[in-house]
């Protein structure tokens, strides 16, 4: 299950993961000159053939038309209690030391993760293809940049030295070499790695503005604490609004809030597919995408209601404040910088949803669990913990290939009466809210009720 989340912070997210690998140097093709600049003009040709998509301006209106709020006091969302361990601060001292590395040329062979420059001439049934031939063609090695057997004859070797390989070439040199042998001379131009500086008492004066190590580490610690807990506190927010919204009715909805929605959602399922290789289809079905559009379309209505009922407003302050906070986690080097990129309109939006998650928090109880207990009952977002969630899913769609037609016949009803509460316009839930929270829900709106 991917757990839903805004555009713009899945564009944080981005942003974040790109500039923890900024000490590393870009693997991209080196192309000789005549071939970059046919290629410049050509992405140049298809941008501008490029349908633009017409912005969807979403008009304001009255959320109260829409939406009659439930409870949205007396809830209860659990919160990951901050722990920063030692592993935390190693692997974020190695990132900011990344940004100081150097290159150095290696006299020794080539390894994996070295890097390496070379050239190469092909010749196909003993006549050289000049279509082929590359010039200065910088790579990873063991990343596959070149392909697994170019890499494996460079692995071993020296700058200087050439190296003979055969491959068979497929549809990577375009489709009138499938399937034919390629002979490959390759000279090993450069073969180099990036040295990381040493963290020392100097080091950290001198480029990390810290009088010592220690002072550096501590500061770590600190940032890292400080944006654990704010990523705790907006997702138990969000846990919050999603049974404020559980606990609302809501009827209908403005037809370009819903055009806006569906689009950004459709983004950003594209961009999870395109990060893990796939296509959108394999990821969530139609239905699927259907039910987070419109229980995002529920939030976004529910949360304008309860900011209206309660004067939550944002102000000017406010929001250079946001800007000034999160500009730099965006990846821009000022709030000026930030709002040019995205727009004001959507950024006051983004801190506008934050103020409001922030007011539920303050009036609501927070439960607090350790890593381990959180981990446990909602799931791990680190790889692992992906990994066992993907394998939990294979088990279960194995489990459910087996079940017989009694629990066929089950699961028809309960999709019967999942239509009928639909129809009746009940809001849909998102995935994160447990039963144990939409009965504490359904509590406080009878308490809500009974008080009234």
């Amino acid at each position: 299950m991917i757990k839903k989340i805004s555009a713009l912070f899945l564009i944080l997210m981005l942003a974040l993961s790109l500039a923890a690998c900024s000490g590393k140097k870009d693997a991209d093709t080196a192309m000789d000159s005549e071939t970059e600049t046919e290629t410049e003009a050509e992405e140049e040709l298809e941008e501008e053939d490029l349908p633009e998509e017409e912005e969807i301006v979403v008009a304001d209106y009255d959320p109260d038309q829409y939406v009659t709020l439930g409870a949205y006091t007396g809830l209860t969302a659990d919160i990951m209690k901050t722990e920063v361990s030692d592993e935390d601060i190693e692997l974020q001292v190695e990132t900011d030391l990344e940004e100081y590395s150097e290159e150095k040329d290696k006299e020794d062979a080539a390894e994996e993760e070295d890097y390496a420059v070379i050239s190469y001439t092909v010749k196909i049934d003993g006549e050289e293809d000049e279509d082929l031939a590359v010039d200065d063609y910088e790579i990873v090695l063991g990343w596959g940049d070149a392909g697994e057997e170019i890499e494996n004859a460079i692995i071993g070797h020296k700058a200087g030295e050439k190296v003979q390989v055969s491959v068979e070439l497929d549809d990577s040199y375009g489709e009138d070499y499938v399937g034919k042998t390629g002979e490959f001379d390759i000279a090993i131009n450069r073969v180099y790695t990036f040295v990381t500086p040493e963290l020392t008492d100097d080091f950290a004066k001198e480029k990390l503005g810290y009088d010592t190590v220690d002072a550096y580490k501590e500061s770590v610690k600190e940032t890292l604490a400080a944006d654990m807990s704010m990523s705790s506190r907006l997702e138990a927010g969000e846990n919050l609004l999603a049974q404020v919204t559980a606990a609302a009715e809501c009827s209908g909805y403005p037809e370009d809030l819903y055009e806006s929605v569906a689009r950004s959602t459709e983004e950003m399922y594209d961009y999870y597919a395109s990060m893990f290789g796939t296509e959108r289809e394999e990821l969530i079905t139609d239905e699927d995408l259907e039910t987070a559009i419109k229980d995002e379309v529920n939030s976004q209505m529910v949360l304008k209601a309860l900011a209206r009922k309660e004067n939550i407003e944002l102000s000017d302050e406010e929001y250079q404040k946001y800007l000034e906070d999160n500009y730099s986690g965006y990846g821009f080097e000022s709030a000026e910088e930030l709002e040019d990129a995205y727009g004001e309109k959507d950024l006051r939006n983004e801190a506008a949803r934050e103020k409001v998650l922030n007011w539920l928090l303050e009036n609501n109880q927070l439960n607090e669990l350790s890593q381990e207990e959180y981990e446990a009952k909602y799931g791990s977002d680190t790889e692992e913990g992906m990994e066992e969630e993907e394998l939990d899913g294979e088990l279960e769609e194995d489990e459910a290939s087996a079940e017989d037609d009694a629990e066929d016949e089950t699961s028809d009803t309960e999709d019967e009466e999942a239509d009928e509460e639909e129809a009746d316009g009940e809001p849909d839930v998102v995935d994160d809210l447990t039963e144990e929270d939409a009965e504490s829900a359904e509590e406080a709106a009878q308490e809500t009720a009974e008080t009234e």
